[in-house]
């Protein structure tokens, strides 16, 4: 949750002789090749409706669309429900009734999360704008990986919360933001996560795309939110500012962004605590400035704003910079925030019913404030609201999902033991291998996990430190041959290459063999 009561403003990618025609031919299926690639490469990060199954959200220019209609949506955000359901302390959340409070009578994830989206059953009968977003912390980590512990040795139940709260959203019709990582940046051992050799940035890749693969059909979540707010807490501007920044986040996203098909991806940004937060190595406010946080793999701009200004022109500048970038922009986290409480609101940071209905009038994106109390602007409706609750619609509401019997598929992919170097150039390798299957060599695999390292050969001790890369398709047919060129490597310098192979649960085989080559 952010915690800027006093700021006034935050907004919150060998020439052998007699064989020179045979030399130019493979000269030029090399440069096609890498000319494809880099074409796959970039089709990967345009969502567009024929990318993905009817009935997801997807980005058509600065609109969020699903089934060729225009959906607007305006919600709320709770940084503690998720987490203290699967903590057991069930009923605790930031939103209902009221702002921290407890909703009583629930003692398991599908009661609390029944009880939890009729309240927004009853503002979406009461309240204006209509409430159908919810923004939700499902990743964490209090210093001990909490949400990578949880989903690895607590699976069962971590997938019960989640699997529940998808349930009843759907019935409420309220679509999902799950935010995979909550920033408590100021804590140094979050800046693990800004080194991608560290163990703490290879777990949470992991975590990521296990969530994504997972969800991939489930059309409720509208968007993952892979990172909270990475631009704040003291890291940047002793650690390379803007720049170093934009490398890290360029390549955070291209790791876990082909995990998911169907669904959007956005990553929230405080923005105007730039200047402070990279070092004051940040151009003048301005597009410029806003274009620093447009990322390739990105498919919806988000900034956080926590403010008192009214002024249309703050708005203005946001539309002009979504419609110049081309992507829809989501306000994840909305506040006004008077601060000393002008209503002695216990979190002096509430509803802004103009800026809502500003925002929501111009069509370029959602809105979720960050408390419906009122600090100054009124409440959301009545908020808050203890009264009776209406049911879900279409009669008695179906039972909560039981948890998930432990994964019945324990076979992973057969290990890849033919990777090999078959050409190389300047500044690239060209690497085949053949397609290994489901379970052993039977059925389809579901993704690869490709990685490199200048260090010596890729083993299953050091893989998760070795530099990922992103290939520009998933796993074919077994037995199938499989080929790639890695481009932009350094010339003159010798790389080793593994790659690893996941199932649907996903079950991931053992490393490949590490084949070594010197690019030219």
């Amino acid at each position: 949750m952010a915690e800027h009561f006093a700021a006034n403003l935050r907004y919150h990618s060998s020439d052998i002789r007699g064989g020179m025609q045979k030399k130019y031919a493979a000269t030029v299926a090399c440069m096609l090749l890498v000319l494809a690639t880099f074409a796959t490469i970039a089709s990967l990060y345009v969502k567009t409706p024929s990318s993905r199954q009817s009935g997801f959200l997807y980005a058509s220019g600065t609109s969020l669309m699903r089934d060729g209609s225009a959906v607007p949506m305006f919600g709320v955000n709770d940084d503690r429900a998720f987490v203290d359901t699967y903590w057991g302390d069930y009923g605790q959340n930031y939103v209902f009734p009221n702002f921290n409070g407890k909703i009583p009578g629930v003692s398991s994830a599908g009661t609390f999360w029944y009880e939890y989206f009729r309240y927004f059953l009853h503002y979406q009968q009461s309240g204006t704008p209509t409430p159908n977003l919810f923004r939700v912390t499902v990743g964490w980590d209090f210093g001990s990986e909490d949400s990578y512990n949880a989903w690895k040795s607590s699976p069962t139940t971590y997938f019960a919360d989640f699997d529940s709260m998808v349930t009843w959203g759907k019935a409420a019709g309220v679509y999902i933001v799950p935010m995979l990582v909550q920033s408590p940046g100021d804590r140094t051992y979050m800046w693990e996560y800004f080194n991608r050799s560290s163990a703490r940035y290879s777990h949470l890749v992991e975590f990521e795309r296990a969530m994504m693969t997972k969800y991939d059909n489930e059309p409720q979540i509208a968007m993952w939110d892979i990172y909270n707010e990475p631009d704040v807490g003291g890291y940047w501007p002793t650690h390379g500012g803007i720049t170093a920044y934009r490398a890290w986040a360029l390549a955070f996203t291209a790791d876990v962004r082909s995990a998911s098909v169907n669904h959007l991806i956005t990553m929230g940004h405080a923005m105007t605590s730039a200047n402070y937060n990279f070092g004051g190595s940040m151009p003048d406010y301005g597009l410029d400035w806003a274009q620093l946080f447009d990322l390739i793999g990105i498919d919806v701009m988000q900034s956080h704003w926590y403010s008192t200004a009214e002024d249309q022109h703050l708005i203005d500048d946001q539309v002009s910079w979504a419609k110049t970038i081309g992507k829809p922009w989501f306000v994840g986290e909305l506040g006004y925030n008077a601060y000393p409480s002008p209503t002695g609101a216990e979190y002096p940071i509430g509803h802004w019913p103009w800026f809502t209905t500003q925002w929501l009038a111009t069509g370029i994106g959602p809105v979720a404030s960050m408390t419906w109390l009122d600090n100054g602007k009124g409440a959301y409706a009545e908020y808050p609201y203890s009264g009776p609750l209406p049911d879900y619609p279409g009669g008695p509401p179906p039972p909560p999902p039981p948890p998930p019997p432990p994964a019945a598929d324990t076979t992973p992919p057969s290990r890849v033991t033919d990777l090999r170097v078959t050409a190389t150039g300047r500044g690239f390798v060209i690497l085949q291998w053949t397609t290994p299957g489901d379970d052993g060599m039977l059925g389809q695999a579901k993704s690869y996990d490709f990685r490199f390292s200048t260090r010596g050969p890729i083993t299953d001790a050091n893989f998760g430190f070795a530099t990922h890369v992103e290939l520009p398709f998933l796993p074919h047919s077994p037995g199938r041959g499989e080929g790639v060129a890695i481009p932009g490597l350094a010339r003159g310098t010798t790389y080793w290459f593994a790659l690893r192979a996941s199932d649907e649960v996903p079950n991931w085989n053992l490393t490949s063999n590490s084949p070594s080559g010197k690019t030219l």
